[in-house]
């Protein structure tokens, strides 16, 4: 039996709309914003020592999981780097920062986003709270 990501390669490319592939992109987000309350919930039993018996086996879990997380939106990012650079796209109309940005919780990336900050400033630093 071939694995999965041999028979995906066998497929023949298609075009998709920009409107489907980030839909696509919303989902694998969304996909990793659930493992991210995976990773915290497990690494949170660990620390608290509500599963002593198995904390190693959690850790590593946790660990492979940050792993594919980070794998993950590296593929994203390059996804997104190479939509934003196909020509077609840079010909279509703007859109409206209001309402792209309406439901966005953190104020340092709907700036960044709007290039009102720069990315290398310190907003992704992290506060413990």
């Amino acid at each position: 039996e071939r694995g999965r990501s041999a028979l995906m390669s066998e497929l023949p490319p298609s075009i998709l709309s920009p409107s489907t592939l980030l839909l696509r992109l919303a989902d694998e987000l969304l996909r990793c914003e659930t493992m991210l309350r995976h990773i915290e919930h497990g690494l949170l039993q660990v620390h608290d020592g509500s599963k002593p018996s198995n904390s190693a086996r959690v850790w590593q879990k946790n660990i492979q999981a940050i792993d594919l997380l980070e794998q993950k939106l590296g593929d994203l990012s390059q996804c997104l780097t190479a939509m934003s650079r196909e020509p077609s796209l840079q010909a279509a109309p703007d859109l409206s920062e209001a309402r792209l940005f309406a439901h966005l919780k953190l104020d340092d990336l709907r700036c960044r986003l709007r290039g009102q900050a720069d990315f290398s400033s310190d907003g992704d630093r992290v506060e413990v709270f």
